[in-house]
C-alpha cells in the first residue's frame, strides 16, 4: 500500500466533493504515476461522485463525455499514469478549471 492509505484518501475525496455550492459541479483528476491505487480504486466509497477510468487512449472521449454527455454529476478521474505533457493532453483546458490530486503529495487542490 502506499504512503497515503485508501481511507485518507476517501475521506479527503469526500470532503472535497461534498465542500462548496451544489450548483457547481467538481472534477477531481488523480494521476497516479506509479499506479499503486490501480486495483483499490474502484473500492473507494464516494458519497457524491462517481469514478471514470483515463487511459492513455481514452483522452478525447473522455472529455467528450465530461463535456457534453454529463455535465452534472461529479467525477473523480482516476488516470494510472503521469499527467499527459500539455501538448499530448486532451484535458488540459478541464484541467485549468477543476482540481488535481496526486495521492503522493499532501493533498493539492487547484481551481
Amino acid at each position: 500500500m502506499a504512503e497515503l492509505n485508501l481511507k485518507q484518501i476517501e475521506d479527503r475525496l469526500n470532503a472535497e466533493f461534498l465542500s462548496g455550492s451544489e450548483d457547481n459541479r467538481k472534477l477531481v483528476f488523480w494521476y497516479d504515476d506509479k499506479a499503486e491505487f490501480a486495483e483499490d480504486v474502484d473500492s473507494l466509497r464516494l458519497s457524491s461522485a462517481k469514478i471514470l477510468h483515463l487511459t492513455e487512449l481514452n483522452q478525447f472521449k473522455t472529455k467528450l463525455f465530461l463535456e457534453q454527455e454529463d455535465r452534472t454529476t461529479n467525477y473523480l478521474i482516476y488516470a494510472p499514469f503521469s499527467k499527459p505533457d500539455v501538448h499530448e493532453n486532451h484535458l488540459e483546458d478541464v484541467l485549468l478549471y477543476c482540481c488535481t490530486q496526486n495521492a503522493f503529495l499532501p493533498i493539492v487542490l487547484r481551481f
